[in-house]
């Protein structure tokens, strides 16, 4: 068994089926890749990518051939192992039928979102494409995961857009000096798919959101935990009743 190569997912910019269907119209060569599965033999070699803009999946491979050298699991030099790419493949073309490929027409250009190095698949036939296809939707589903968590704006906003989502939003006042003090804590949520159900999309905030306001009892007017770069002002809350809890309470609360 060969060793498993690590590959920069960043050199992965053209959808694998979408070079078949590019290359196979009106050649003198299309004759011999008469379907997918003749295509693959070639043997190239892919992983599974997000695009960034778009952020749908792709059995991805290289245009071009790596300007620099990989390695496998183990440290050795595995250049022979990156399987095939659309330059090589050209020029295999070139010199059993003599006839020059252009440049990939209508191909919209990848940019992987995944940055980590990342075990390439020689795709050989319909089956090993199958299985690496079948990736493609958790590959699809983590990428939209780090996107939210990293607060990508265009990713919360397809959520709100899709209207069948609970949105959440939490606010917690701490002491400035530290020791993990919680001084009060705000909560607005939202069911969207609820909301939409009633015709009252948009929402309004005073009437579809559910706000609480909780201030810690222990440490409500003491005058040692009061924040001065930030003042927090427990009695000041605008949208509702505020509720005054112990610490012990409003942990069970936000749990």
């Amino acid at each position: 068994m060969s060793d498993a190569v690590l590959v920069n997912p960043r050199d992965y910019d053209v959808d694998l089926h979408d070079v078949y269907a590019a290359f196979m119209w009106n050649h003198s060569f299309a004759s011999y890749f008469t379907t997918f599965n003749d295509f693959l033999a070639f043997g190239w070699g892919a992983i599974v990518v997000t695009d960034k803009k778009t952020g749908r999946g792709h059995v991805a491979i290289r245009s071009a051939n790596p300007t620099t050298d990989h390695h496998t699991a183990n440290g050795a030099s595995s250049l022979g192992a990156l399987g095939g790419t659309v330059q090589q493949f050209a020029r295999m073309i070139k010199v059993r039928f003599g006839e020059s490929l252009p440049k990939l027409p209508n191909q919209l250009p990848i940019e992987p979102f995944e940055s980590k190095p990342r075990l390439i698949r020689i795709i050989n036939d319909l089956t090993t494409y199958k299985r690496l296809q079948a990736t493609i939707p958790s590959a699809e589903l983590n990428a939209k995961r780090k996107k939210l968590r990293a607060g990508d704006p265009w990713e919360v906003q397809a959520l709100w857009n899709s209207r069948n989502h609970t949105f959440l939003a939490l606010e917690i006042a701490w002491w400035e000096k530290g020791n993990g003090v919680v001084l009060e804590a705000g909560v607005a949520a939202m069911r969207c798919r609820n909301i939409d159900a009633m015709d009252s999309w948009p929402p309004m905030p005073d009437v579809n959101y559910r706000r609480a306001h909780y201030v810690v009892s222990e440490w409500l007017d003491k005058r040692t935990n009061t924040n001065h770069h930030m003042p927090s002002m427990p009695r000041s809350y605008a949208h509702g009743e505020t509720q005054s809890v112990s610490m012990a309470a409003l942990e069970k609360v936000l749990k």
